[in-house]
């Protein structure tokens, strides 16, 4: 659950292109793609998935008087994408999510170490 505040994010590509990883992780691409799941008053569920190169600011806002959160969206230039997934439960929209991004590789066997 996100607290009130403001969140930064931002890529970090170079003027020469890509940083190396080197196998350590830690190392983002030139996009930036977060990804909110929401539930509404109705206790309806609704993802928004976020696509910018650019830096990106997000501030949550707390109304305590009338109980709702309020969620601000700011990119500093570049192109954005937004994409609104509607579902019934969580999973069914994390699954419609995973089906817009794509699935993660599985290692071939040999790379995942001796047990």
């Amino acid at each position: 659950m996100l607290q009130k505040g403001t969140y930064s994010l931002w890529s970090k590509s170079t003027e020469q292109g890509l940083p190396v990883d080197k196998a350590q992780g830690g190392q983002s691409g030139p996009h930036i793609h977060p990804f909110i799941l929401c539930q509404t008053a109705n206790k309806d569920f609704f993802g928004i998935f976020f696509v910018s190169t650019a830096a990106q600011n997000f501030e949550v806002v707390t109304f305590e008087e009338y109980d709702q959160v309020v969620l601000n969206y700011a990119t500093l230039g570049g192109d954005i994408e937004f994409y609104v997934i509607i579902g019934d439960t969580p999973n069914a929209i994390i699954a419609k999510y995973h089906a817009l991004i794509g699935y993660s590789m599985v290692p071939p066997l040999y790379a995942l170490g001796f047990f």
